[in-house]
C-alpha cells in the first residue's frame, strides 16, 4: 500500500498488487556485443577463440574503425574449427587491417533453430595486435 500526504494534509493511498512470479519468454535469436578495449589504443588485428556446445551454431560480426566513424560489421568466417577435450567445438577467427583502428566492435549472435535445445557459448578469448 502506498500512502500520500501533500503540504495541505490532503491524504490518499493506493493498493499495487505486484508479480513476483518468474515469466521467462524463451528467444531463438540474440545478440551479444562487446566493445574491444586495446591497451595501446590502435590495433591492426584481432585473433578470436570461441568455444561452443557442438550443435550450438554462431555468427560473428566485427567493426573495426577510426575513432568518430560508423560501425561497419562484416561477418568473419572460421579459419579453423576443431573439437576440444570437453566436447566442445572451438571456433578461431582472425581479422586484420591495413591501417591501425581505435574503435573495435565484436558482435555474436548465436543461431538457434528450436526453442528446447539450450546450447551455450563457453569461452570466448582472444588477442588484439
Amino acid at each position: 500500500m502506498v500512502k500520500v500526504i501533500d503540504n495541505y494534509n490532503a491524504k490518499t493511498s493506493k493498493t499495487i498488487k505486484l508479480n513476483k512470479n518468474t515469466v521467462k519468454t524463451l528467444i531463438l535469436q540474440s545478440i551479444a556485443r562487446y566493445k574491444i578495449e586495446q591497451p595501446k589504443g590502435s590495433v591492426k588485428g584481432v585473433l578470436l577463440f570461441i568455444e561452443r556446445d557442438a550443435d550450438l551454431a554462431v555468427k560473428v560480426e566485427l567493426s573495426m574503425t577510426l575513432t568518430g566513424e560508423q560501425e561497419q560489421c562484416i561477418t568473419l568466417t572460421p579459419v579453423n574449427t576443431a573439437s576440444t577435450n570437453s566436447g566442445t567445438i572451438e571456433d578461431t577467427f582472425e581479422h586484420i587491417v591495413s591501417e591501425e583502428k581505435q574503435n573495435i566492435i565484436l558482435k555474436i549472435t548465436p543461431l538457434r533453430t528450436d526453442l528446447s535445445l539450450n546450447h551455450k557459448i563457453q569461452l570466448i578469448s582472444g588477442a588484439v595486435d
